[in-house]
């Protein structure tokens, strides 16, 4: 049985340094809550990537994972997707219910589209690296 974390991001952030790509670890209540299960138990953590697809970013992320008993499976959303899925949807109508904010709620009808069709990516991304009996 693996454990397999989503969340809207992996932990690694992509920087550009004098021209160079680098990966760092991401800081928050998220990852501060969580990397201590995956440390433990091992796993995957299905999230994007925060940046489109390339060879050297799928390298900066094989090497962020080094030694961990755990691996990173990125989603690469184009930054429109990544904007409409979680600054549109997620921040402007899911979190605003979910914290008694409804009049603040923006209910822009392309939000829902683009969460739909990157839940339904999230989605396969899970199904593609799960087994029977795993817990995510």
């Amino acid at each position: 049985m693996s454990l397999i974390l989503v969340s809207n991001r992996i932990p690694i952030t992509i920087h550009s340094e004098n021209g160079n790509l680098t990966g760092h670890p991401s800081s928050g209540g998220l990852v501060s809550a969580l990397e201590p299960l995956l440390k433990q138990h091992g796993g995957l953590w299905v999230g994007s990537g925060g940046t489109e697809d390339t060879p050297q970013i799928r390298e900066i992320l094989e090497r962020a994972s080094g030694d961990r008993p755990y691996k990173y499976v990125p989603l690469f959303l184009t930054g429109e997707e990544q904007y409409e899925f979680y600054e549109g949807f997620s921040n402007e109508i899911i979190w605003p219910l979910f914290h008694d904010l409804q009049s603040r709620c923006n209910f822009d009808p392309s939000y829902w589209d683009f969460y739909q069709r990157v839940n339904a990516r999230f989605a396969d991304a899970v199904e593609r690296t799960s087994k029977p009996g795993d817990l995510i």
